[in-house]
């Protein structure tokens, strides 16, 4: 087995008790060495000592084996531990801090809540959702009676709506507004037409 001395402890040693960065090297200490220096180096120093301690996320004392910071845990999986709670405590303070809404009832939405949360509860949740489906079917079914009564034809070119062309076809049905909304236009069914995509947006916000 090959053995080099130490240049400190003058004891020859295999290089199992050698840095890797120190054993093709002349002159250098060994591990427990330049262990003994740093600790005698930072024994001065109350929060960098090698003193047995608690550790501060599962309780359990350890020594510390860092020679720079003063270490407070045990080892990283504690360390991230405790860094996922501290952020996790941030965020429910910074929700808390908000005064954040239901959008169906109006009540105040709880911090234990995702950050995007936009109902208090599952039932508001589900009642809104409820909501949406009745407006949906209410759509539907003047979407059905606006093609009654334009009969297939586009009211803006004079050609005939396939209805078997899809959304965003161009030449896809379209329901567009005789007086547009932003002119005071209403949903009425008398102010509804049926238009090919590309003439509803072709016409846009015009009066006319």
């Amino acid at each position: 087995m090959e053995l080099k001395v130490c240049s400190r402890c003058a004891e020859p040693k295999p290089e199992a008790d050698w840095h890797p960065s120190q054993w093709r090297k002349s002159g250098r200490w060994c591990r427990d060495c330049m262990s003994a220096y740093y600790k005698a180096r930072l024994a001065d120093t109350p929060e960098r000592n090698y003193d047995p301690r608690p550790c501060a996320w599962c309780g359990d004392v350890y020594i510390p084996r860092t020679r720079g910071r003063a270490s407070s845990f045990c080892n990283r999986e504690c360390k991230d531990q405790a860094r996922k709670r501290r952020e996790r405590d941030e965020r429910l303070a910074s929700k808390a801090a908000n005064d954040r809404r239901c959008a169906h009832c109006g009540s105040s939405i709880s911090a234990d809540k995702r950050r995007d949360a936009r109902y208090c509860s599952d039932l508001c949740n589900q009642r809104a959702h409820g909501r949406i489906t009745t407006t949906k079917r209410r759509n539907r079914r003047i979407y059905m009676e606006v093609l009654m009564h334009s009969g297939c034809v586009c009211q803006l070119c004079g050609e005939s709506v396939s209805l078997v062309v899809k959304w965003p076809h161009p030449m896809s049905p379209s329901i567009d507004h005789i007086v547009p909304v932003s002119h005071g236009g209403t949903d009425d069914l008398d102010n509804l037409r049926l238009t090919h995509l590309t003439c509803n947006v072709r016409r846009g916000a015009k009066a006319c």
